[in-house]
């Protein structure tokens, strides 16, 4: 059974707290130079629209008698080049081709290539990222288990009542093959909690180790879209390598029965995600990840920063993952978030997961969208 892991307070002179307000940074008078550099939409469109704002500016401040040139809050600078690295990279954990990776294919059940209707498809090609409108969502989620190989598990949540939804989805490479096409009646499963009332499409599929981008939509019988998102996808080898599952966000744990769907049973232990990531203030988030072959499982070390739309709102420093055995190199780990301290808006968890502590170690950057309702 699954308890709560609070980690450690940190120093408050040291670092702050998920939820704690961060300084302002104050100006910097003398004989050096300020230069600002503009973003704007009608220059800079396509930086802009990854990084969710209207508009930025950097600011720059140079000073010829040191000949120094330093960036101001490049805290907030650092937080930018890592949001447009992990939106635009394909590969944004570098993880090389498992040398077992067509071994693992052979093993895993052919993927499904239906055909996809001209319309479908457009709406597939055109799906935005994050998506979130109407109190519609779209998530994912790759989980491993005890045993076996990877599962890739996309879900559509909407609160629009459908008589025979549809879902469709387009998986494709990093080099553009289609991996994949789906269009069939939707899946309707039960097996998510939520914060208000709908129904949750889900898709499963035997994904090999790689990077890819998936598309998926759900569209009522006469073709109009409910919703749709493009999601990149990162499927770990789990033969020998450091490996990290994506991040589950969910009310919390309680012991799996009878009714519990495996996907979302573990060692026991039932956790079934938030379908439309949305928690009231009064609830406490929990996020869950499983780890697999750490060099040491004592050591493995997890650091969580928060944001707000695009501003930082907080983080811990690093601390013990106190993973939980479920088989031969397999482990489990979550985390209590309570919310009451959160103002209501957009956030965004960032998870870094390194295997041991010291430089050169394997390290994993996870994210997870959610949402703290008024």
């Amino acid at each position: 059974r699954l308890t709560a892991l609070v980690p450690p307070p940190p120093d408050p002179g040291a670092s702050r707290r998920a939820g704690q307000a961060l300084p302002s940074v104050g100006l910097i008078e003398g004989n050096e130079t300020t230069s600002i550099w503009f973003y704007e939409q009608d220059r800079t469109p396509r930086i802009l629209e990854v990084l969710g704002r209207p508009s930025l500016q950097i600011v720059i401040v140079v000073e010829p008698s040191r000949h120094l040139d330093s960036i101001q809050d490049p805290g907030l600078f650092h937080e930018i080049n890592e949001i447009v690295a992990t939106r635009s990279i394909v590969n944004p954990d570098l993880v090389p081709p498992a040398a077992g990776a067509a071994s693992i294919r052979s093993t895993l059940p052919a993927l499904p290539h239906e055909p996809l209707a001209a319309a479908v498809r457009q709406v597939l090609e055109a799906a935005p990222g994050v998506f979130r409108a109407d109190g519609a969502f779209v998530g994912s989620a790759v989980i491993f288990h005890e045993r076996g190989n990877p599962e890739s598990l996309f879900w559509i949540f909407t609160p629009a009542s459908s008589r025979r939804p549809f879902l469709h989805a387009l998986v494709k490479a990093t080099d553009g093959t289609e991996v994949a096409t789906v269009s069939k009646p939707a899946a309707v499963s039960a097996s998510f909690s939520t914060r208000g009332p709908g129904l949750v499409a889900l898709l499963r599929l035997a994904l090999p180790p790689g990077s890819y981008s998936a598309s998926v939509a759900l569209t009522e019988e006469n073709g109009k879209v409910l919703a749709a998102s493009a999601l990149p996808v990162q499927v770990p080898a789990l033969e020998k390598e450091f490996a990290v599952s994506s991040i589950l966000l969910t009310r919390g744990p309680a012991p799996a029965g009878a009714k519990t769907d495996p996907a979302f049973s573990f060692s026991g232990t039932s956790l079934p995600p938030r379908a439309d990531a949305s928690f009231a203030p009064s609830e406490s988030l929990w996020y869950f990840l499983e780890i697999a072959n750490p060099s040491d499982p004592a050591g493995v070390m997890l650091e969580p920063r928060l944001r707000r739309g695009t501003e930082p709102v907080g983080g811990l420093p690093p601390f013990a993952a106190k993973l939980q055995p479920i088989g031969a190199g397999r482990y489990f780990t979550g985390v209590e978030l309570p919310l009451a301290t959160l103002v209501p808006g957009e956030y965004v968890l960032y998870l870094t997961v390194r295997d041991g502590q010291g430089e050169g170690r394997s390290q994993f950057l996870r994210r997870a969208d959610f949402q703290v309702a008024r």
